[in-house]
């Protein structure tokens, strides 16, 4: 359409321009054939525009038709192709289900799957019908609980235990396990199986197992027999400390007794059919080394005999652990030389006196370094060690010396003067030695210079009382300037008319003085880092009593610490700011109309270091709309500061009692 309208506009277009030069005789005329001669040209233009648009969409939109069409093509293909690899896939399933299956059919051992926490067995191939006599059947006949009825009553604990053993084995990991199955003739065949983990919950709790069994029957009734024979044998032999070997002529090792298999660190299996590696002369007395597994080098001394044995003739070697004779000796000079070399190097004094002949049998060089004399006139003399210590000390040291006599340990510091008249603290420990019928027989003693020691600890102890008197001045001055601050207090409340004001002085007043309370129990109990709480609470709230004009046979008190408790001054400061705050609403707002009731403080330790302290009474009952979060008291919000401050939190219980309970950690 597009092209037709183009090609007439175009023809008009050219007879109206031959119209034109005809006409062009007027000036008029000419100037209406121009003005029609534009408006035909433009909308020619625009055709040829619109045209050119036309074909340029017509050719994208055929393009991207058959770039779609291309696609689905292949999209076509690729879900023939899926389609085909998964029909493939359940054909190449199911061949490899059938080969399973006549696997498992054709397997000379028993193979099954057991389900641990259901306790039935899920399947169990042909071969149990020829394992245990029964007719040729299809294996789900016999029932999920096939095994269970068939086990042996005395192995039934064994299957109950498999969960408990599977529970902590990995994937692949092999247990065996040997039961007795009832035969169709009513006989009971042994079975071993091999079990494995076959599938486990989400959990990671083994599930099912997969296993095979073989029937061991045969074997077992074989290995009865050999182990009563070879027990027989072992009766004999077992009583004798001494190792037996019996070896052939070939120098082969034929039986072993326990006791040798022990020498040569081995089970006695492992010790047959294995060349004995050694030479062997008949009525000979030799020494043999063994290479132990666990011991190094044992030591057995040998001796041969023949004899005849299941009708041939053996050698009996008889063989004697004679190591610790032998290592006894060498363990004991090393042990002398490593002895004298520690005792030759170590700071202190080591001595060992012998009450036998009294002779000093040792002292170390360390007592020429502290004592200032020599080693050798110690030991010719050892009496003389007296003449070193301090007159003062003299006779305690003597007295101690007749204790250690006696078997008695003894731990004492005594002084000593060198010969250059310089005094040392000696830190002294002796004990016994007995022999082996119980008697003292010698006497030890380590001594150490404690004499640093002793100068630290006296300028130490000096330290500490002047700290002492700072602290206790501390605390007195603050607990002076806080009883100073409640008179103000009480002054500036004196002098005033309002109420209102007053309370608030007053409440003010009490804070204070629950501070000053602590310093105050710090200055008299002498201890600087703790304060006893239960006295704490009992002056605390006995102040408010007394402010409040409560009369003791209306309200009680109760406070219940555990074990005297002792909390940090960093924590008995907001402690008994609570405390203040929580009975003094109460003793404002839960006890109306000479109400009578109960006010009681408890704090309990709980685990991991926590403490609880619990503020309680029996009056009126908080409105449910109280809420600790929003309310706007200013002694609740300051209570809510301080458990923050405390690290802690706070719990309110509104039943029958009114209970806040705060819970923190107790500071170190």
């Amino acid at each position: 359409m597009t092209n037709n309208k183009f090609d007439y506009l175009r023809d008009r277009l050219s007879l109206l321009q031959q119209g034109v030069n005809k006409l062009s005789q007027t000036q008029e005329q000419s100037q209406w054939l121009t003005q029609v001669f534009g408006e035909l040209h433009t909308s020619l233009q625009e055709v040829e525009i619109a045209q050119e648009q036309l074909t340029s969409g017509f050719e994208q939109r055929i393009a991207q038709l058959e770039l779609d069409y291309t696609q689905l093509q292949a999209e076509v293909k690729e879900d023939q192709q899926t389609e085909e690899a998964l029909q493939e896939s359940k054909e190449a399933l199911h061949r490899s289900q059938l080969l399973v299956q006549r696997i498992a059919d054709t397997m000379p051992q028993l193979f099954y799957i057991y389900d641990l926490i259901a306790e039935y067995n899920i399947y169990i191939n042909r071969q149990v019908f020829q394992m245990l006599g029964f007719p040729s059947e299809s294996p789900e006949q016999l029932g999920t609980e096939f095994f269970l009825e068939r086990l042996h009553p005395a192995d039934l604990p064994l299957f109950q235990e498999l969960p408990r053993k599977f529970a902590t084995v990995g994937d692949g990991e092999v247990i065996e396990q040997e039961f007795r199955l009832r035969h169709n003739d009513g006989s009971w065949h042994w079975l071993c199986s091999r079990n494995v983990v076959f599938t486990r919950t989400p959990d990671g709790i083994p599930e099912q197992i997969i296993a095979t069994a073989q029937d061991i029957t045969e074997h077992k009734f074989i290995e009865n027999a050999l182990w009563e024979s070879e027990g027989r044998l072992y009766t004999i032999v077992n009583s004798i400390s001494d190792g037996i070997l019996l070896v052939d002529l070939q120098g082969i090792v034929r039986f072993a007794n326990p006791a040798v298999a022990k020498l040569f660190g081995k089970q006695p299996e492992e010790l047959l059919d294995h060349d004995f590696g050694e030479p062997i002369v008949v009525e000979e007395t030799a020494e043999l080394g063994i290479s132990h597994p666990e011991r190094g080098l044992v030591i057995g001394e040998m001796r041969v005999a023949e004899t005849s044995w299941q009708g041939e003739l053996v050698y009996v070697v008889a063989l004697r652990d004679v190591t610790e004779r032998r290592q006894a000796a060498t363990a004991l000079r090393e042990s002398e030389e490593r002895f004298r070399q520690l005792a030759d190097n170590i700071e202190d004094i080591f001595w060992l006196f012998s009450l036998d002949n009294e002779r000093m049998l040792y002292v170390s060089p360390a007592y020429e370094r502290v004592v200032g004399y020599s080693c050798g006139n110690f030991s010719a003399a050892p009496y003389q060690w007296i003449e070193a210590v301090h007159p003062e000390d003299r006779g305690i040291a003597i007295a101690d010396f007749e204790q250690q006599r006696r078997g008695e340990s003894i731990t004492k510091e005594y002084r000593i003067v060198r010969p250059d008249g310089e005094i040392r603290w000696i830190y002294e420990r002796t004990f016994p030695i007995h022999n082996e019928y119980g008697e003292v027989y010698r006497l030890a003693g380590i001594a150490e210079d404690v004499t640093v020691r002793k100068l630290s600890d006296e300028q130490i102890r000096i330290s500490l009382r002047e700290k002492e008197v700072l602290l206790k001045e501390i605390h007195h001055r603050v607990k002076n300037n806080l009883q100073i601050i409640t008179s103000l207090l009480r002054l500036q409340a004196n002098r005033l008319q309002d109420s209102q004001a007053q309370a608030i002085l007053q409440e003010c007043r009490n804070r204070v003085e629950s501070m000053a309370l602590v310093h105050d129990n710090l200055y008299r109990s002498g201890d600087f880092s703790r304060i006893n709480f239960t006295e704490y609470v009992r002056n605390l709230t006995g102040n408010l009593f007394q402010i409040y004009n409560v009369k003791s046979d209306a309200i009680s008190f109760k406070v219940t610490v555990d074990h005297e408790i002792f909390i940090s001054l960093a924590q008995a400061v907001p402690c008994g700011l609570i405390i203040n705050e929580l009975v003094t609403n109460a003793l404002k707002h839960g006890f109306h109309n000479n109400q009578k009731g109960q006010l009681f403080v408890n704090l309990e330790a709980s685990t991991h270091n926590q403490l609880i302290l619990t503020v309680g009474n029996t009056g009126d009952s908080l409105p449910q709309y109280f809420d600790l979060q929003t309310v706007q008291s200013m002694g609740i919000k300051l209570v809510m500061t301080l458990v923050k401050q405390l690290k802690g939190n706070i719990e309110l219980e509104r039943e029958e009692e009114t209970i806040f309970k705060i819970t923190f950690t107790a500071s170190g």
